[in-house]
């Protein structure tokens, strides 16, 4: 049996009102942070199971050298505090993981003959990703918007 909570949702909201607008902004935009980083766990997850060695290894060569794969999956909360995006189109890498690539061919120089350098089928990891967590991720929200209310209520009040 899972514990429950009761939260008294009137109390939290004249905990909310009694805030000052930038407090109040920074439990909004904590709220979405915690929200979707559910998004990025799945992603990470689903990434995983397509690329099963790079996700953790830095890269050595290229403009993302140090980097880790899972490091392009990127959030970020707009200032007002009522949106948030998860992006991964940034990183390339990971856009072709995601999108995939056509059938690739090299030029002739005269140092070298052309020849094919492949192909990367589409794995759709974000999509997936997306789509299984859409649902947690609103019903979290409210809980985890609710924390974070009380979480700053409790700081401004020490203060």
């Amino acid at each position: 049996m899972k514990p429950t909570i009761d939260i008294n949702t009137d109390e939290i909201l004249k905990k909310f009102d009694s805030l000052n607008l930038k407090s109040q902004k920074k439990a909004a935009k904590q709220a979405i942070r915690i929200s979707l980083n559910v998004l990025i766990k799945q992603a990470k997850k689903n990434l995983q199971k397509v690329i099963k060695s790079r996700i953790t290894k830095p890269t050595q060569k290229g403009r993302f050298k140090g980097l880790k794969l899972s490091q392009g999956i990127k959030l970020n909360v707009w200032r007002d505090g009522k949106t948030g995006k998860v992006n991964i189109m940034k990183d390339g890498r990971l856009k072709w993981f995601e999108t995939g690539t056509k059938s690739r061919r090299t030029t002739y120089t005269n140092k070298r003959k052309a020849h094919s350098t492949g192909q990367i089928k589409p794995s759709h990891f974000f999509t997936n990703a997306k789509k299984s967590t859409e649902k947690e991720i609103f019903s979290n929200l409210d809980q985890s918007l609710m924390a974070a209310i009380k979480k700053t209520w409790d700081k401004a009040q020490l203060q």
